[in-house]
């Protein structure tokens, strides 16, 4: 009975994990590639988000709650492939309107031992035409993670590479402690739950271009009086008389000639997550539920990054063959 709830919640991280790019997914369920039974499954999942959080961009003042669905095929071949849809609330440039994505990801998982799992995997993401820049930065990621278990212990290493607009390195170091309950109020039924805590290493600088070039006027000219205010009358000037693009690349030119921190990349850690993953599985079907609390390490100018507590509900079920 562990090994279906395992494969189960593996194949929700798998189908949901671009949904918390700050590295929030659950070790516990990528533990589950050490089960493999000799079935096939075929599963469908929906879950819903209180908030949309893009690699530890979280937007501040509009809330922009999400719900997903998905199908994914967990071969005893040990490789899966899946496709999920994401529709956001206020997920627009202007923040009114619903926007989409389709993921479509395959994986692969190796086993050098009982303890180890290696599991490579690849995303394409396709996004519907109004969507925000900010959540559309990326087209396609390359993933390699490494995941441990010893007793009740899950550490795991994600190292990805996300393409698009600018291409970004991604790391996330996992741990965790989980803990099941067998026929916790129904005969056939599981209970899991972990304490996790990660650390995530990415750009701090990689969406400042992105942003930078989506500002209007009065935006642009509030962040050159706060971090150039000798700099603010020139460049309200060479607004008015060369336009507002003109007057960003020339200040984009010259900052970057002077202070490459600014735009160029920046690696550190940028995000410490705290999770409580629930897991309860009865027969084919499984609930989850997990509550995300998202500390970023760092500040940034061009957008506000303050300590965020999101939440996921989800169910799935499966067919096995």
């Amino acid at each position: 009975m562990m090994h279906k709830i395992f494969r189960i919640a593996l194949l929700i991280v798998v189908i949901s994990n671009n949904l918390y790019g700050s590295g929030s997914e659950s070790i516990n369920t990528r533990k589950s590639t050490g089960y493999f039974p000799d079935y096939s499954s075929l599963f469908f999942t929906f879950d819903y988000s209180t908030q949309t959080n893009t690699f530890g961009v979280i937007h501040e003042t509009v809330k922009q709650p999400n719900y997903s669905a998905g199908i994914g095929f967990f071969s005893k071949r040990k490789f899966d492939i899946s496709v999920q849809s994401i529709f956001t609330e206020n997920g627009d440039i202007s923040y009114t309107k619903t926007s989409t994505e389709i993921d479509f990801m395959a994986g692969y998982s190796f086993q050098p031992n009982d303890n180890l799992t290696i599991y490579p995997s690849y995303t394409h993401i396709e996004y519907s035409s109004n969507i925000h820049p900010l959540m559309s930065a990326f087209s396609d990621i390359a993933q390699l993670i490494l995941y441990y278990n010893k007793g009740v212990y899950f550490g795991g290493l994600n190292s990805s590479m996300l393409f698009g607009n600018k291409n970004m390195f991604y790391l996330s170091a996992q741990n965790a402690f989980g803990f099941y309950f067998d026929n916790l109020l129904f005969k056939n039924s599981l209970l899991g739950l972990q304490l996790e805590f990660d650390l995530n290493l990415s750009d701090k600088n990689h969406y400042n271009t992105l942003i930078y070039n989506l500002w209007d006027s009065e935006s642009f000219l509030i962040w050159v009086n706060n971090e150039y205010p000798g700099m603010f009358e020139t460049v309200e000037h060479r607004i008015e008389v060369s336009g507002l693009a003109s007057a960003k690349a020339d200040l984009y030119s010259l900052i970057d000639k002077s202070n490459n921190s600014v735009f160029g990349p920046s690696y550190s850690i940028t995000s410490l997550n705290f999770m409580l993953p629930v897991y309860y599985s009865i027969g084919k079907f499984m609930f989850n539920f997990t509550a995300f609390l998202i500390v970023p390490t760092f500040t940034s100018s061009f957008y506000e990054q303050n300590t965020q507590l999101l939440f996921n509900a989800g169910i799935a079920y499966s067919l096995d063959f």
